[in-house]
């Protein structure tokens, strides 16, 4: 499966570099491994890994003199390297909503992918219910570069945008149904104040786990920064 071009994309998908910092789970290509900022020396799988498909994923930390937070996925899960990366670096930047929007899990050759019923049916759940999304993790990483990252034992890591609050009765909803996925789908919901599980909350818990650029913690109202308890 080769690279996509911008010719992968239909018309109604944003630039694919957006003017901006990067939002967690953005796919950044570089030109190289040497755009990347480092504490100490850059570890030989990740200038492997880089070789293959030079594309790296933002994190979700504060930038730090003018540069993003970046990750580096290598082959194993354990290959995970943080970087930061300057603006004028990166060549090509990929939302999970772009890869949503460019259906690559429908290529013929992805017609057998253990991920493609999955991802058809978070399209008909999420874009039903109105929500931006799109896949990220391994499954992102291969629709977007082409390289093979995603196995047999992973996870579809999606991306739900919500930047009002979900209804709790709509969030049930949803995760009935992609919990009837046939593979583990982990869906996490992206407000203006972090990202928390899908799953969590629709349990209907007092709090859930909310991931922000200054580390976890539990909240009330995941929309609403300073409702930890």
């Amino acid at each position: 499966m080769g690279r996509l071009t911008a010719g992968d994309f239909p018309a109604t998908v944003p630039a694919p570099c957006p003017a901006g910092a990067p939002r967690p789970h953005d796919l950044l290509a570089l030109a190289g491994p040497e755009a990347l900022a480092l504490d100490g020396p850059l570890p030989e799988w990740a200038r492997e890994s880089l070789s293959r498909a030079p594309w790296v994923v933002a994190r979700r930390a504060a930038p730090e003199r003018g540069r993003w937070p970046v990750g580096v996925r290598g082959a194993r899960r354990e290959e995970r390297l943080a970087a930061w990366v300057a603006e004028a670096s990166v060549l090509r930047r990929l939302s999970p909503e772009d890869l949503a929007a460019a259906r690559g899990w429908r290529a013929p050759a992805r017609r057998r992918w253990p991920f493609t019923p999955a991802l058809e049916l978070a399209e008909e759940a999420l874009a039903r219910a109105g929500l931006a999304w799109g896949p990220a993790g391994s499954v992102g990483f291969e629709l977007a570069t082409g390289a093979a990252a995603a196995g047999a034992a992973s996870d579809l890591d999606l991306v739900v945008r919500a930047p009002a609050p979900l209804p709790r009765e709509l969030a049930r909803e949803l995760w009935g149904r992609l919990a009837a996925s046939p593979v583990r789908i982990d869906a996490q919901v992206e407000t203006p104040a972090g990202a928390f599980a899908l799953a969590e909350y629709a349990a209907d818990t007092a709090a859930v786990a909310l991931r922000t650029a200054a580390g976890p913690r539990r909240v009330a109202d995941p929309w609403r920064e300073g409702s930890a308890r």
